[in-house]
């Protein structure tokens, strides 16, 4: 049976993101009269010879290199189709990426909820940073010993537990999604500290939070900020919006 498995696109094709972004520096940079001797970069010691802490932030690098990319993601994503993975839309979009998105597309699912001081309107879509490809489980258990398969079962997402056990076989089993939900939400610092409101969302749009005021009181289509979180819970995100919508704009004034 071929189980459909999520990827970052990012950490798939970093070293093409990031080998575009310094090409397309280079080009740009104005030559120097004065020849300057090669320095190597400077590394926190704590991230020296750690090479799992230089693939992420080399992965949010990509990331980042992406979203502000029309161009190379049109490549990237053309590239991924001609290889046969699925890209689905988000189901949020940054206020930032409005202008990334090349036409507004119906939702899939359950929409987010309105509210009367926002109501739900059609907002233009960005793809994920995740591919989709189906495969067996022979193969994934052929490159890991165990760990975690998302599955969306009754349009909700759940996660399957599984380790390969010292004989050989196979155990198993599914994760409780509401006491992840807790631990989650345990991790997120303080939903509003004064200046931002963090949001917690599901493959849906919808807040998994919403219990708190200062989110339930807000439309989250298109929050300022917004990043999936990892392959293992695609389509869900983290989001933040700003409690005064001028802040950004009064903090520039106050500084010419």
């Amino acid at each position: 049976m071929e189980i459909p498995t999520w990827q970052n696109i990012a950490r798939l094709y970093r070293e093409d993101i990031l080998t575009r972004e310094v090409e397309a520096d280079e080009a740009e940079a104005v030559p120097e009269e004065e020849e300057i001797p090669d320095a190597a970069p400077a590394v926190s010691p704590v991230l020296k010879n750690r090479s799992v802490f230089k693939e992420e932030l080399e992965v949010q690098q990509a990331v980042s290199a992406l979203e502000q990319d029309r161009e190379l993601q049109d490549e990237i994503y053309s590239q991924i189709e001609q290889e046969g993975g699925v890209v689905s839309s988000r189901m949020v979009t940054p206020s930032r990426l409005k202008m990334a998105a090349p036409e507004p597309l119906k939702a899939k699912g359950k929409p987010a909820a309105a509210t009367a001081q926002s109501p739900q309107v059609p907002v233009m879509r960005v793809k994920s940073i995740l591919v989709a490809n189906e495969r067996s489980f022979e193969k994934i258990a052929a490159e890991k010993t165990g760990g975690l398969i998302p599955r969306i079962q009754n349009d909700r997402l759940n996660l399957i537990f599984w380790m390969r056990l010292d004989d050989g076989s196979f155990a198993g089993g599914s994760v409780n999604m509401t006491f992840l939900l807790e631990r989650l939400a345990q991790l997120i610092p303080e939903v509003n500290n004064g200046v931002r409101i963090i949001n917690l969302m599901n493959e849906y749009g919808t807040s998994l939070l919403p219990e708190h005021p200062d989110i339930s009181s807000r439309s989250w289509l298109s929050p300022f900020i917004s990043r999936e979180i990892s392959e293992t819970l695609p389509g869900w995100e983290l989001a933040a919006q700003l409690v005064d919508s001028d802040y950004i704009r009064n903090r520039a004034d106050q500084r010419i």
